[in-house]
């Protein structure tokens, strides 16, 4: 199956640079063929036991690049079709963790919780 994503305009031109001129795909194998679905596991597994991260799958990235997204002001609709979701139920899921920090950042920076002095601040940097 090929997967077809969105690129951010701003990126276009770098692949544009790396693509060898005859290709039509963004990833491909050394020897220019497709990416099997295996190979993309076996690429996260090798970068999970390098960098000693044990929690790193394919979907963590697209699930963190939603959140994000979602954090720095994108809309559902818009990421909906980024993600190439049919229906809005799936981002609907993305929001139920953005609500809950958005809810930590408001209880850290809320000004009624500061003059009720019910504020935590945050630790010092140490100099």
């Amino acid at each position: 199956m090929v997967k077809k994503i969105k690129l951010s305009i701003t990126i276009v031109p770098f692949f544009k640079y790396l693509a060898k001129p005859d290709c039509t795909r963004l990833f491909v194998s050394e020897d220019g063929g497709l990416i099997t679905e295996n190979t993309i596991k076996l690429f996260f597994s090798r970068l999970k036991k390098k960098s000693g991260i044990n929690r790193l799958h394919a979907h963590l990235c697209r699930h963190t690049f939603a959140i994000n997204y979602l954090l720095n002001g994108g809309d559902i609709y818009s990421l909906k079709e980024i993600l190439g979701h049919t229906t809005l139920e799936m981002v609907n899921r993305y929001l139920h963790f953005t609500k809950a920090q958005i809810t930590a950042r408001h209880r850290e920076f809320s000004p009624m919780d500061r003059i009720l002095g019910k504020h935590k601040k945050s630790p010092k940097p140490k100099s």
